[in-house]
């Protein structure tokens, strides 16, 4: 079992540098400014980061949110995708060389991708609690519930959103196209979910806080439907990677 867990701790290693580091820490301090001081009314932590992480229900009606929520949603992306083109096309020999289980080796990389989304997002939530003592912004209604599900709706959607990633990827065999086509695959879900009202059945739409809010669906419902698809998609990545000698992937 440690065995596993070094290899999973060289991986996420892989994955935040001391330069992405700073990057999350930039985008998320940015984030946070900008969204505290623009609130004028007393709220509760919870409902505060619901409002901080609150997405685009469509792309037309408020452009802002649709950066603030592109800028933090797609910098996951990038980090955990420059780890998976590397890991893929070049480390992944050597893994499974010193590890011996092709198998043991795609378990350690997808809990590594998932184990990257939820750190992202709480490494960003601890940084709005630095943030709100740095602008003096005092709340005593901690709401841990809500705090809990916005992390887990992020993480569990930011991994679903990276199994298709992979997908694309392995389909494709191009790296750079594949994070355009996944960017496109994201709007045209916002645009198309919001248009269509059919946000509850938009996989890709599931952890924009906003689409639970307008559209009136639970977060129960985004856990059930995103475990499924997560499911499903890890199967077949399995069945892509595992029963191939190695991924090729260029730029």
């Amino acid at each position: 079992m440690r065995r596993y867990f070094r290899i999973i701790k060289g991986n996420f290693q892989s994955i935040i540098s001391i330069n992405k580091l700073c990057s999350i820490c930039i985008i998320f301090i940015y984030l946070f400014c900008v969204k505290f001081t623009s609130l004028n009314r007393i709220l509760s932590i919870g409902k505060l980061f619901e409002l901080t992480f609150y997405g685009p229900n469509n792309l037309s009606d408020n452009i802002s949110e649709v950066l603030f929520w592109s800028l933090y949603q797609f910098y996951i992306i990038y980090a955990i995708g420059d780890y998976c083109y590397r890991e893929l096309q070049i480390r992944c020999v050597y893994t499974i060389t010193r590890i011996g289980d092709k198998h043991i080796w795609y378990l350690c990389f997808q809990f590594t991708c998932f184990l990257a989304c939820v750190v992202y997002f709480l490494f960003g939530i601890t940084i709005g609690f630095i943030t709100l003592s740095l602008l003096n912004i005092h709340l005593i209604i901690i709401d841990i519930c809500r705090i809990l599900n916005t992390l887990a709706i992020l993480s569990l959607s930011s991994y679903y959103i990276m199994t298709i990633y992979i997908i694309i990827i392995t389909m494709t065999q191009k790296y750079n196209q594949s994070f355009l086509i996944l960017i496109t695959l994201i709007y045209l879900s916002i645009a198309f979910g919001g248009m269509l009202k059919i946000d509850p059945f938009m996989p890709l739409n599931q952890g924009i806080l906003s689409k639970h809010y307008i559209s009136g669906f639970s977060f129960q419902w985004s856990y059930i439907f995103l475990c499924i698809m997560i499911f499903f998609n890890v199967i077949f990545l399995n069945r892509i990677i595992i029963e191939r000698d190695l991924l090729e992937i260029t730029h």
